[in-house]
């Protein structure tokens, strides 16, 4: 049953068509696309279906208006930011741009929109949780780990995927996800430098929790604020940053392990990897991405291309500029390579934007600084937090660019 009609409007055709556009919208928010991408999806739906409306989208509300006068209705509608499910936003782009087309009527939209929200989840929590290990163990060598951060990384990988599997099914899990991580990550990481040798304690910590870490979130909630979506870019920036502090208070009680440890815990440089190792990781990190970020898997090449061009993108980039920002020209060069992706096949420009991306935000610098500061030091943490600004604005400035250069065709 439609959402207008539950609520006593009229089963006409126009209400049909509002109806769908609300539920696509909605529907759009739980796969992860961020607030001012739906926006710009349903503007351009509502003139290609003939109507007349506005829509506001917000990371937790959507409000919408449509038709003139006496005529007008106006929704409010709880919205909700869910993870990135690649496959179902590919296919929702695919329903928008036949509806827009005139290729399928509301009713033949409306059946195959029912179709793809009804269908299950390709990857099993097993399998996603393995990803997750997989992916900070290939985050640990990435970021210059030797193997011992990368033995640790996998295993700290490996409880925050098991908390995120739990945190459907109980609640409180859910809620205390953050801190609950923290404390795991930095008693695996004191406790693997207190076995295995000494070794990088800050590497695990931040890889481990890699895909918690809201460096995403800090890039999408600039985004938006350069864009001039005030409210939904404030209100995620605010959210990025209570997560982070939750997890740097995680940081601090897990911490406290090393007081009841006999003897002390061996800190020192990684021992260096072969350079082989390097793609051996990018394979292992882009094959995770496709599992966590539920793309199709005949996309597993493409994330992996995608990976490649961010990280090398990356190091070129701070070779050539300042490492804080040589962010802009990896992330012009990603945003050029997934908008030029997007006007060749007409897909979603985020199917190889977001997992290259996630090689680039700012998250680890935003973490080492609230540890600073939890240190009591204050300069540094200062210093590293203004550093993660720059960082983040470098990012978002090299996306707007390369929207500037060659804009895509879908807004998604």
């Amino acid at each position: 049953m439609s959402w207008l009609k539950e609520h006593g409007k009229a089963d006409t055709p126009q209400n049909q068509t509002i109806d769908l556009v609300l539920d696509l919208a909605q529907a759009l928010q739980r796969c992860g696309l961020p607030s001012h991408r739906v926006e710009a999806a349903m503007e351009r739906l509502i003139d290609a279906l003939g109507l007349i409306g506005q829509v506001f989208i917000a990371p937790s509300s959507m409000f919408a208006t449509f038709g003139e006068g006496a005529e007008r209705q106006t929704f409010m509608l709880r919205g909700t930011s869910g993870d990135v499910n690649l496959e179902k936003l590919d296919r929702f782009d695919r329903l928008a741009q036949q509806m827009v087309s005139g290729d399928q009527t509301v009713a033949e939209a409306r059946a195959q929109f029912c179709e793809i929200e009804q269908a299950p989840d390709r990857y099993g929590a097993l399998l996603t949780t393995l990803c997750f290990m997989l992916s900070s163990a290939g985050a640990g060598r990435l970021f210059g780990g030797g193997w011992r951060e990368v033995a640790a990384s996998g295993l700290i990988g490996l409880w925050v995927g098991i908390l995120i599997n739990l945190a459907p099914r109980f609640e409180a899990v859910g809620r205390l996800i953050a801190p609950l991580a923290a404390v795991g990550a930095i008693v695996v990481a004191k406790l693997a430098a207190y076995w295995l040798g000494p070794m990088s304690v800050f590497i695990p910590t931040v890889t481990g929790l890699i895909v918690l870490i809201p460096g995403l979130s800090l890039t999408v909630a600039m985004t938006e604020l350069a864009t001039g979506h005030l409210i939904s870019g404030t209100s995620r920036l605010a959210n990025a940053g209570v997560f982070f502090l939750l997890l740097t208070f995680g940081i601090a009680l897990g911490g406290q392990v090393e007081s009841l440890l006999p003897g002390e815990i061996a800190v020192g440089a990684p021992q260096p990897l072969p350079m082989w190792t390097e793609w051996v990781a990018l394979v292992g990190v882009a094959f995770s991405f496709v599992v966590l970020f539920r793309a199709h898997p005949k996309d597993a090449l493409l994330i992996f291309l995608a990976g490649v061009a961010s990280f090398t993108g990356a190091r070129y980039g701070s070779t050539l500029l300042d490492p804080q920002l040589g962010g802009f020209l990896a992330a012009l060069f990603l945003g050029l390579l997934s908008n030029g992706f997007a006007r060749l096949f007409k897909r979603p420009a985020a199917t190889v934007l977001v997992p290259g991306i996630m090689l680039l935000v700012p998250g680890s610098i935003g973490f080492k600084s609230m540890s600073s500061l939890l240190a009591r030091e204050t300069m540094l943490g200062v210093e590293t937090g203004f550093a993660m600004a720059i960082a983040g604005i470098s990012l978002v400035t090299g996306l707007i660019f390369a929207n500037v250069l060659m804009p895509p065709k879908s807004p998604f």
